[in-house]
């Protein structure tokens, strides 16, 4: 090896002593930021949880409008609890239609359903805006979801929504009762609709009719399968 070779790999060996020293370097600081980042993400969660925990629980009610009345616990009753005693104790039919068949409440027969949905079709037409349905074990007695009527539908694709749920405050009127029900934009009824179905003690079979009043108000009429036994 000439003396110009033995330069140039004594150079070439003091630069990578150089790129060793500076790549090390690096990761030693690359490694020091994950564990920095690692321990402020384990200090959110510890900060996280001890805020969550001094935080008393507060109520909070799906309408504006509910602010100033008091709160009604449905919890503690249970729709077997409400049901009519008309048919508390009637034994089960054993036609049983699509959509009941994991329902173990009481319900009335074919022929009383029957005649109820002819009620409910009468009325509706005589209703300028108004379509019907019957009420199944997810309406009155499980999840309390109540998916709108087709014609009700039409009219959900006209008024506004708010928030970024998209919902809308709705005034139920039932008889001489007022219920405040959030209608969604997917075009059905949820909060509020729990207690609707618990208070005026509906039950499978039966058959409400939805009249549009107006883009805040629905009335709703109901046919109880009981009363045509």
């Amino acid at each position: 090896m000439n003396a110009f070779e033995k330069e140039v790999e004594e150079t070439r060996l003091r630069n990578k002593e150089v790129m060793d020293t500076l790549l090390g370097g690096v990761k030693q600081t690359i490694r020091k930021r994950v564990e920095e980042k690692q321990q402020q993400r384990q200090e959110k969660r510890v900060t996280r949880a001890k805020r969550k925990a001094a935080v008393e629980p507060t109520e909070r009610r799906a309408s504006a409008r509910l602010s100033g009345k008091s709160p009604v616990n449905y919890s503690e009753r249970s729709h077997l609890s409400a049901i009519s005693p008309i048919l508390r104790n009637r034994p089960r039919t054993r036609e049983v239609r699509r959509g009941d068949r994991n329902y173990e409440g009481p319900c009335a027969s074919e022929e009383a359903q029957d005649a109820a949905r002819e009620a409910a079709e009468n009325l509706t037409g005589q209703l300028d805006f108004a379509d019907y349905k019957r009420f199944t074990p997810s309406i009155v007695g499980g999840g309390f979801w109540c998916d709108a009527p087709p014609r009700i539908k039409q009219k959900v694709g006209e008024v506004e929504f708010y928030g970024a749920k998209n919902k809308r405050d709705m005034t139920f009127l039932v008889g001489e009762n007022t219920y405040d029900v959030v209608l969604l934009s997917r075009g059905g009824f949820s909060g509020g609709w729990r207690g609707l179905a618990i208070k005026e003690e509906y039950n499978v079979g039966d058959y409400g009719v939805f009249e549009w009043v107006d883009d805040n108000t629905i009335r709703l009429h109901v046919f109880r399968a009981a009363d045509y036994e």
